[in-house]
């Protein structure tokens, strides 16, 4: 799969915040906007539970992408209740391993208005060192030529999650089975 820059950045970023880590996973604190401010408006922070996701922090654009403000809120509600299950597995694959991975997904938009995103997911823990968090940067794919105007064209309709994936190998493995065939 080719990635962005940006996402590849990320990943970058996160090596060297996990190399200077007790516990070899970076906290989610020490992503400094001044180190990261043309990530921040594209980046998501949520706190990973058994049933769910919980927005602890959205950026600018992801915010856009939602025409609304989504901190405090559980993701889940934004996917397709089928691709719900499936998610959450990806999810808590993610901080359990821990692994990355880099998606490339679409959303549809009223007005039949299409958006294809690549969505890097990578582990981070909390300020007091508990695991369960994890960081996203969505940013628009490559080689897509998808590029947003300003206001939106319409409300988020649906996201469909199942496109071209990779795991990122951040020095536990990746899991044996393809990131497609995971399953809750």
């Amino acid at each position: 799969m080719i990635r962005t820059e940006k996402s590849e950045r990320l990943e970058r970023i996160w090596r060297e915040l996990a190399a200077e880590s007790y516990s070899g996973i970076p906290r989610r604190t020490d992503f400094k906007a001044h180190h990261i401010p043309d990530l921040l408006p594209d980046f998501t922070v949520g706190k990973v539970t058994e049933t769910g996701v919980n927005v602890v922090m959205a950026g600018s654009n992801v915010i856009g992408r939602f025409s609304d403000e989504i901190t405090g809120q559980g993701y889940m509600q934004f996917i397709q209740e089928h691709q719900r299950p499936f998610m959450l597995a990806i999810l808590q694959q993610v901080c359990a391993r821990p692994v990355g991975i880099c998606i490339q997904m679409e959303s549809e938009f009223e007005r039949g208005y299409m958006l294809k995103l690549e969505v890097t997911l990578l582990p981070v823990e909390d300020a007091d060192g508990s695991s369960g968090f994890a960081i996203a940067l969505s940013v628009p794919a490559p080689d897509k030529g998808a590029t947003l105007a300003t206001p939106f064209l319409g409300e988020p309709k649906e996201a469909n999650w199942q496109g071209p994936m990779d795991w990122i190998d951040l020095g536990a493995g990746v899991p044996d089975v393809g990131a497609a065939s995971i399953t809750a």
